[in-house]
């Protein structure tokens, strides 16, 4: 009598588990929007700076493990007296989110960035545009079940060839890219 109860009642337990846990993974996916301010640091051969960027983003929750995201980010303007630029662009990743508690995951992105900039020497200016790969990582800390706090480093790779800039190109300009951002995300 005892065994058949403990046994029908740890039956009830796994159902009900089962139950309660995938009511939690369903409030893991969806439709998400959100923004970030961060640090930007851009670092070549040339110059080395540091700027504030920000960044706006949507995407899709498909799982409570993977997602899509599209962004816009702005890094501001670069440089000195001598040389100026100013990057921004748009993104398209694919996001991974490894759930630590129920309100703690760990994230990671890595995709497509097409940016454009504004390159100023001396009276010379153009406009230069490209895609790279980028990727990053971070944490998530959910604040409510719709609101999240999210901390992220973001690496970009510029690669231009000498032959692409023109007469003001004394060698390849080869930057990184790195942002320190953090923002908040709503998901619907």
């Amino acid at each position: 009598m005892k065994r058949t109860t403990f046994q029908t009642l740890c039956v009830i337990a796994g159902l009900t588990a089962g139950t309660y846990s995938t009511a939690l993974l369903a409030n893991e996916t969806g439709p998400y929007v959100g923004g970030s301010l961060g640090l930007v640091s851009v670092d070549d051969s040339e110059f080395d700076d540091d700027n504030n960027a920000s960044r706006l983003f949507a995407g899709w929750q498909i799982n409570p493990y993977f997602g899509i995201e599209g962004g816009y980010t702005d890094f501001g303007e670069f440089g000195g007296d001598l040389a100026r630029s100013d990057i921004d662009g748009y993104s398209l990743a694919a996001t991974g989110r490894l759930p630590l508690t129920d309100s703690f995951a760990l994230i990671a992105k890595a995709g497509r960035f097409w940016w454009d900039s504004d390159v100023r020497v001396g009276s010379f200016s153009d406009r230069f545009s490209g895609n790279e790969l980028t990727y990053g990582v971070g944490a998530q800390f959910s604040i409510t079940e719709s609101l999240a706090l999210q901390v992220a480093y973001d690496r970009l790779d510029v690669d231009l060839d000498r032959n692409e800039i023109g007469p003001i190109a004394g060698a390849d300009f080869d930057s990184r890219v790195d942002v320190l951002s953090a923002g908040l995300k709503f998901t619907f």
